[in-house]
C-alpha cells in the first residue's frame, strides 16, 4: 500500500506545517516495520508559484480595498521548495516528492504513482477524481466569532465545510469539539468522522535543544512566552493588559516574548493596534515581538521560559500548536478555558484561566512564577509523547485501511 501525506493547504503557515509533520510522523511510528510505502507531497518552486507569489500582494490589496480597510503592501511570506525539503528531510522512511505548486498537480501526481491514499486534504479533489482520499476539517470559527468574518467568508466556510462532509466518505478533525460543531451545524452528513486524540510529543532534537538565546534576541529578564501567528482570535491583546497588571503587582522582573508571524491576512491593521496597545500600556520595552523565527530557536526560547501563554479564543485542536508543544516538553502552559482547550488532560503545569480575563490571566502568571516546576526527564517526555503519537498513528492507519477499503 502506497500513502500520500498531502501538504497543500498546510503549507502557508507555521501551524499548517506542524500537523503535516505531525500526522507522517504519527504513522510512521504506527508503521515501526515499514510495511507500507509512504511519500509526502509537497510544493514545487515551479512557474506557478512564483505567478502566485507575485499576484498575492495584488489580491490582498483588492480584498483590503472590498473589505474597507486601510491599503497596504504586503508581501507574500508562504514557504519555498527549499524551505519545505528541509523541514521534512528527517522522515528517513517517506519519499519527498514535490508534484508542483497546485493541489491538482498533486493529485495528478498520486495516479500516475499509484498512491492508494490522500491524507489529509484540507479541500475535496474533484468528484471526477477516483482515487481514495481523506478530509480534513479545521474548526467552525466562524460561528462563534462571526465579528471576525465578512458574510462573503462566513458563506464560504459553510460551503467548505459542508461540502467536505458530504463529499468525502472520511474526515479527520482534531477534536471532540470540531465533531459536535459538525453534528451541531452541519447535522445530517454522509462522511464518517474520526476524532484524532490528542497526542503531544516532543522531537528528538526539541529534548536536545539546550541554546541559550537570549543574548541573539535581546531578552534580558526571566519571561513568558506566546507562540502564535497574531490573528485577531488568538486575543494578544488579553496577554498583554495582563503581562502589564502582574508587572504593576510585583514589579519590572519579566519580559514577555512573541513569536509568530505578524500579519493578520483578514485584519491587516491588527497588528499595528496590537502596537499602539503596548505603547498605551507602557510595556513597549518590555514585550519582545520577533515574528516568525525558526521552529528551533523557538523551542529553545520556549524551553527557558517561565511559562507558555496560549490566549486564544477559539482554536480547531486542543490548545493549538503551542500548547502541543509546551505540553511535548514539560513546560508549564497557562491556556484560555474555551471548550476545546477543555479537552487537554488536567496537569499540574496546565493553568486554565477565563478566556478574555485580564485579571484572571495575570493572577495565573503570578501563581506560575510562585511556583517552582523541576524539568521533567527526557526519557519520561519521550516515552509519554511515543505513546501517544503511537495512538494517533494506530487511529490514522485504520482511517486510512477504511478509505481504502482494507
Amino acid at each position: 500500500m502506497k500513502i500520500g501525506i498531502e501538504s497543500k493547504g498546510f503549507d502557508g503557515w507555521g501551524g499548517g506545517i506542524d500537523f503535516v509533520r505531525h500526522i507522517a510522523s504519527c504513522i510512521e511510528l504506527a508503521d515501526s516495520e515499514n510495511q507500507y510505502e509512504k511519500h509526502i507531497l509537497l510544493a514545487k518552486n515551479d512557474g506557478m508559484f512564483y505567478v502566485k507569489k507575485t499576484v498575492s500582494p495584488f489580491r490582498t490589496l483588492i480584498s483590503q480595498l472590498i473589505r474597507k480597510k486601510p491599503l497596504r503592501w504586503q508581501p507574500w511570506k508562504g514557504f519555498d521548495e527549499h524551505y519545505l525539503r528541509k523541514t521534512f528531510l528527517d522522515f528517513q522512511s517517506y519519499q519527498l516528492d514535490f508534484p508542483g505548486s497546485r493541489f491538482s498537480d498533486h493529485l495528478e501526481f498520486a495516479k500516475t504513482e499509484n498512491i492508494d491514499v490522500l491524507i489529509p486534504c484540507i479541500s475535496p479533489p474533484p468528484e471526477s477524481y477516483s482515487l481514495p482520499w481523506v478530509g480534513y476539517i479545521y474548526d467552525f470559527q466562524h460561528k462563534y466569532l462571526p465579528e471576525f468574518f465578512t458574510e462573503r467568508d462566513m458563506a464560504g466556510r459553510d460551503f467548505a465545510f459542508s461540502n467536505m462532509l458530504n463529499r468525502g466518505a472520511h474526515v479527520i478533525v482534531n477534536a471532540q469539539a470540531v465533531k459536535q460543531d459538525a453534528d451541531k451545524f452541519i447535522g445530517d452528513y454522509k462522511t464518517k468522522i474520526h476524532v484524532l486524540p490528542f497526542s503531544p510529543s516532543p522531537r528528538e532534537e526539541w529534548l536536545q535543544e539546550n541554546r541559550d538565546l537570549s543574548a541573539q534576541y535581546d531578552i534580558t529578564k526571566p519571561y513568558f512566552i506566546i507562540c502564535n501567528q497574531f490573528w485577531i482570535h488568538k486575543d494578544h491583546g488579553t496577554a498583554f493588559k495582563a503581562f502589564a497588571e502582574l508587572l504593576k503587582n510585583v514589579g519590572d522582573s519579566f519580559q514577555l516574548v512573541c513569536t509568530g508571524e505578524t500579519r493578520d491576512f483578514r485584519f491587516p491593521d491588527h497588528f499595528e493596534y496590537l502596537l499602539k496597545l503596548l505603547i498605551e500600556l507602557d510595556i513597549v520595552d518590555k514585550v519582545k515581538i520577533l515574528g516568525h523565527i525558526p521552529k528551533l530557536d523557538q523551542i529553545a526560547l520556549l524551553k527557558k521560559s517561565i511559562a507558555v501563554i496560549q490566549p486564544t479564543l477559539f482554536e480547531g485542536g486542543p490548545g493549538g500548536g503551542s500548547a502541543y508543544d509546551a505540553i511535548s516538553l514539560g513546560k508549564p502552559l497557562i491556556v484560555s478555558d474555551i471548550p476545546v482547550n477543555q479537552e487537554i488532560e488536567k496537569d499540574e503545569r496546565v493553568f486554565f484561566f477565563e478566556a478574555k480575563s485580564v485579571s484572571d490571566l495575570a493572577n495565573k502568571m503570578q501563581n506560575v512564577v510562585e511556583q517552582l516546576f523541576e524539568p521533567i526527564n527526557h526519557e519520561v517526555l519521550r516515552q509519554q509523547g511515543e505513546d501517544k503519537k503511537l495512538a494517533c498513528g494506530q487511529v490514522l492507519l485504520n482511517v486510512i485501511k477504511e478509505a481504502i477499503g482494507r
